[in-house]
């Protein structure tokens, strides 16, 4: 985990913006089928709560997210003690 860090670090703003649209374009992907949807949909029912805006809400954090955002919840995350 801590070779993270640096990596996110060294990201210019275009390349960080380019994984940052990608992630959106990822996020708003639509399922392929009835079982991937039914899939998801359980799994909002069973470990979102009932959220099923999860994916919505996760849509518009990765929009308004800066790349100073990202590095100081990753700084957060690489201090707690989990690891």
């Amino acid at each position: 985990m801590a070779e993270a860090e640096p990596l996110f670090a060294n990201l210019t703003d275009a390349e960080f913006e380019k994984y940052r649209q990608a992630l959106i374009v990822s996020l708003e992907k639509k399922g392929d089928s009835i079982g991937e949807v039914a899939g998801q949909m359980y799994y909002y029912a069973t470990e979102e709560q009932g959220n099923f805006r999860f994916k919505d809400e996760m849509v518009a954090i990765a929009k308004s997210m800066t790349k100073k955002e990202v590095m100081e919840m990753l700084a957060g995350v690489l201090s707690a003690d989990i690891w």
